[in-house]
């Protein structure tokens, strides 16, 4: 397993412990074949994660892999699940991922798509439930599996705004865009993300954001709104802006971004990705706290007369409500909603975990980082 204590990433190393066991039917043994990289990764490597455990932890918060281990109920009656040893899974977990094997409740884990390499699962469970929680639950949007009240329906096609709609999560808020029938204005750091986007998932151009400035993103928005205005599905609907944001990069961002809500929008935030401009190896605390200063704030007053609402969540704080958990993981593989298959451009060897971390922690990626313990297909 990989290990650390919060506040520098040099302090990743590896260690060697004793196999988990198997506490009861209601958990399951996997051996692990690979584990995702998120950015949560690095803010607990970082120490600025309001989740990071005490002392020395293990990393990672979803992987894949060979059921290893199972156990039958003590008293001889039915198991509460169907795996069994030989099956292939992919899984979501609260730290505890960058390593070779993790002791699971079975809730947490699904059996791989059939079309699906287990590189693949590696990168799905964890990104897609944050998009699903942020766009569904909170956002309001209304994939094929859920029927869309009367009030939804009257509201008409939403307009979603994905900050780093290229990264794994955005990539899953984008899918669940397309299924759930609403438009996304993508914001990406860059033009060769942009291009992906364009040529790779079908987007507009004019849908694509290479954000600029604070200062020049509000004009950028209205563009894209504009765009948005012209289309034929928008004939009957007024665009008097933003349906949903959905954020995890914050900082001069946030403000133009709420400004762009339309009325009764939801802000939705679940990160700020702004603040790794002030981290290398370890945090900056002096540039960490100026701009934890100049954050943007908002007068709860205004907000009652702008109609607008701001939900921020951060889902591991959700971990022990196993059965709202599972329930979530259940509605999102329904067959009607179409996922997509996972995008994993980069796949590091196990050992080269630090470095993985690093090309992530530079923002330069698209897509998905992967770290494969063995080769399995």
């Amino acid at each position: 397993s990989w290990v650390t204590r919060a506040g520098s990433l040099s302090n990743l190393e590896q260690k060697d412990f004793p196999l988990p066991e198997l506490d009861g039917a209601d958990f399951v043994l996997v051996k692990v074949t690979n584990c995702g990289i998120n950015f949560a990764d690095i803010f607990a490597c970082l120490g600025l994660y309001s989740a990071t455990p005490k002392g020395e932890f293990t990393p990672g918060l979803e992987f894949s892999g060979i059921v290893e281990e199972v156990r039958l109920p003590d008293d001889g009656s039915e198991p509460p699940h169907s795996f069994k040893k030989g099956d292939k899974v992919m899984g979501v977990t609260r730290f505890g991922g960058y390593s070779s094997h993790v002791l699971t409740h079975y809730g947490y884990i699904r059996e791989l798509p059939k079309d699906w390499s287990l590189v693949e699962g590696s990168a799905f469970l964890c990104k897609s439930l944050t998009a699903w929680y942020g766009l569904v639950h909170l956002g309001s949007l209304c994939p094929p599996s859920i029927t869309p009240s009367r009030v939804e329906k009257a509201l008409g096609r939403k307009i979603v705004m994905i900050q780093s709609a290229a990264g794994g999560v955005g990539l899953w808020a984008l899918n669940i865009c397309a299924f759930c029938d609403a438009v996304p204005i993508a914001v990406v750091g860059n033009e060769q993300k942009k291009n992906f986007l364009v040529k790779e998932k079908g987007l507009h151009e004019q849908q694509v954001i290479v954000r600029g400035t604070g200062a020049q993103f509000e004009g950028q928005i209205r563009t894209a709104l504009d765009w948005i205005a012209e289309l034929p599905a928008f004939r009957n609907q007024t665009v008097d802006g933003v349906s949903v944001v959905f954020d995890a990069v914050a900082g001069d961002y946030f403000t133009p971004s709420y400004n762009a809500l339309a009325r009764g929008g939801k802000y939705i935030i679940y990160g700020a990705a702004q603040y790794m401009s002030a981290c290398g190896n370890f945090p900056n605390y002096l540039k960490l706290g100026w701009k934890y200063v100049w954050r943007p704030k908002l007068d709860p007053m205004e907000m009652i007369t702008e109609n607008k609402a701001v939900l921020g969540f951060n889902l591991i704080w959700m971990w022990d409500k196993v059965e709202l958990m599972e329930q979530m993981l259940n509605d999102m593989m329904e067959e009607d909603n179409e996922w997509n298959k996972p995008h994993v451009p980069n796949i590091f060897a196990f050992d080269d975990a630090l470095d993985a971390i690093h090309k992530m922690q530079k923002g330069e990626t698209v897509g998905n980082l992967v770290l494969q313990l063995e080769s399995q297909e």
